[in-house]
C-alpha cells in the first residue's frame, strides 16, 4: 500500500494521490455546502471559497497544493513527513464530504 510503502517513489504517487483526492472533496464539499465551487486554474482560489465553510477545510486544501507540484511533477523525492501531512490533510477534506453528501 503506498501510504505505507517508504521508497521515494511511492511516497511521491502517495502524496499525489492525496492531492487529486483532496481537490475532488473540496469540490464536492463545496457543492454539497455552497451549491458552488471554484473551477479556474488558481487551486488557492479554490481554498477561499472552502473558507467559506471553515476555515480548517480551506488550509487542509493549501497543504495539499502547497505538494501538488513537487509530487506530481517535481525532480525531487518528498518525506514520509510530507506524506503524512498529505494524509491527514487529504482525510479531513475527503471524511467532511462524505458527512455532508450522505
Amino acid at each position: 500500500m503506498l501510504a505505507d510503502d517508504s521508497s521515494d517513489g511511492a511516497i511521491n504517487a502517495c502524496i499525489g494521490n492525496c492531492v487529486f483526492a483532496g481537490i475532488a472533496a473540496a469540490d464536492a464539499l463545496c457543492y454539497a455546502r455552497l451549491g458552488e465551487r471554484y473551477s479556474g486554474p488558481d487551486h488557492d482560489r479554490a481554498a477561499d471559497v472552502l473558507d467559506r465553510i471553515s476555515k480548517e477545510y480551506g488550509s487542509a486544501l493549501r497543504s495539499l497544493i502547497r505538494l501538488k507540484t513537487k509530487s506530481q511533477y517535481g525532480d525531487e523525492w518528498l518525506t514520509a513527513s510530507s506524506r503524512k501531512t498529505a494524509l491527514r490533510s487529504a482525510q479531513i477534506l475527503v471524511n467532511e464530504a462524505k458527512a455532508s453528501l450522505c
